[in-house]
């Protein structure tokens, strides 16, 4: 059961900012020794110097390092740590395409969101480059890093029992710099300059082929170039003896045109592969391990509770179960090959949510919990619950120290269902809302 710890520190913060006190030394800071003088028991009292620069894993620690405490030195802890004003470094996210109704963008990292405004014009330029390089049916990469300078106005956690799953932030009084995505480094409206060269030679394109007039950028009708997936029904399969079901993945000729993160994954992914068509099970999980780590008990839902080591061994037993080196996870670029299925838009079926209920079980439909895999739909090449249910382990590291998962899961937003969203986690963590797939690099006891 998903306990929300809801750090209420907004009037408080409000208080401070009256009485003109973030100057100097913080109030919060002296609240926290009076509390921890009281209560020398609590591990966290002697971390009192907040004044380095966060990163979102350091946030995560921290909020998960507190939750053991009650909630007067919980809230106050907070206060002092994140409530003055503070830069966070190397955030990693993706673009946000909607603001709320408070004008504020909403970006994920990790098992953060952080929600601020965006005053920067340049912003909603490269948005609409995105729009239209989506409209002409390339391939642009929505990933962007940037360094925060502002000020914490409010903050959320979600645990369950003593696990931190995802926290929110609130900022105000935002400075963003050293933005920087795989097109360059700089402003927003910097951003859109390679963007826009990319549009504008495509466009000339589709006026010499006589498929558009050039007259409305946004209106490029959907052109021909698009390598049409193979129907489910026509694609290879085998199961193997932990009742695993894997299918053909196709990959063939230049599967993925003219693009900017495509490129990578055009030279990562050479040669068609296996996947399961399902999340690994818990009834296939304990077939293999002999035991069950799920918070969810239930043998047809996805096996979850399992870090990126546990799925390692996991995969190590089973080859030697079947006598065979095929299974590993996949990488991060067979993954999202997968995943999308032959298309490019944000989920396997199209742009907008309109129809992920029938895809995902996600944080509107979940009702907090796993489901048993296979039951929604799937997408063009039969693989099921690429779009939530549990996020999926990646080979990959993320960067030195995490790796990489995909995917979503039943507690997260729609937002971070898409096929290109990235999440990460240190490879020894465990939660509820992690889990995996495997691949094969070929069907087991053949030879290529």
């Amino acid at each position: 059961m998903i306990i929300k710890k809801s750090l209420l520190v907004t009037a408080f913060i409000l208080l401070l900012v009256s009485a003109g006190v973030f100057a100097g030394e913080h109030p919060c800071r002296q609240r926290v020794i009076d509390l921890c003088s009281q209560d020398q028991s609590a591990l966290v009292c002697p971390a009192l110097d907040f004044d380095e620069p966060e990163t979102v894993d350091t946030i995560s620690a921290f909020l998960k390092g507190i939750s053991h405490v009650d909630q007067e030195l919980q809230e106050a802890l907070i206060c002092a740590r994140l409530m003055t004003k503070k830069k966070i470094l190397n955030f990693e996210t993706s673009l946000d395409f909607s603001e709320d109704s408070n004008g504020k963008y909403s970006f994920s990292s990790g098992l953060g969101t952080f929600r601020f405004k965006i005053s920067e014009p340049g912003y909603s330029n490269l948005i609409k480059a995105h729009e239209k390089i989506k409209k002409l049916k390339l391939c642009p990469s929505d990933n962007i890093s940037f360094d925060i300078q502002a000020m914490v106005t409010d903050a959320d956690a979600e645990y369950q029992g003593e696990q931190l799953q995802s926290f929110t932030i609130d900022l105000e009084d935002v400075k963003l710099s050293n933005i920087s995505t795989i097109y360059t480094k700089g402003s927003f409206q910097e951003q859109c300059l390679p963007l826009q060269r990319r549009i504008d030679r495509e466009m000339k394109k589709l006026v010499n082929a006589g498929i558009s007039s050039g007259n409305d950028e946004f209106s490029v009708p959907i052109d021909q170039r698009v390598v049409p997936g193979n129907k489910p029904e026509k694609l290879k399969r085998f199961t193997n003896s932990a009742g695993m079901t894997f299918v053909l993945v196709p990959v063939s000729g230049d599967i993925m045109e003219d693009g900017f993160d495509c490129e990578k994954d055009k030279l990562a992914v050479t040669r068609s592969f296996y996947i399961g068509i399902h999340e690994v099970t818990q009834r296939q999980w304990e077939s293999v391990m002999g035991s069950n780590p799920s918070e969810f008990q239930n043998p047809d839902h996805p096996v979850e509770n399992v870090s990126w080591n546990d799925a390692q061994d996991f995969i190590s037993r089973l080859n030697k179960k079947e006598n065979t080196a095929v299974y590993r996870l996949p990488s991060e670029a067979q993954w999202e090959y997968a995943a999308r299925a032959g298309s490019t838009t944000d989920y396997c079926f199209g742009d907008g949510t309109s129809l992920l209920k029938q895809y995902a079980w996600y944080k509107d439909n979940s009702g907090k919990t796993t489901h048993p895999v296979g039951k929604l739909l799937p997408n063009d090449w039969g693989i099921y619950d690429m779009h939530g249910n549990v996020y999926e382990w990646c080979q990959d590291l993320y960067n030195s120290s995490v790796r990489v998962s995909r995917g979503g899961s039943w507690l997260s937003s729609a937002n971070l269902c898409r096929s290109s969203i990235r999440s990460r986690d240190a490879p020894g963590n465990r939660s509820s809302v992690l889990g995996f797939r495997v691949l094969a690099v070929q069907s087991p006891g053949s030879r290529q």
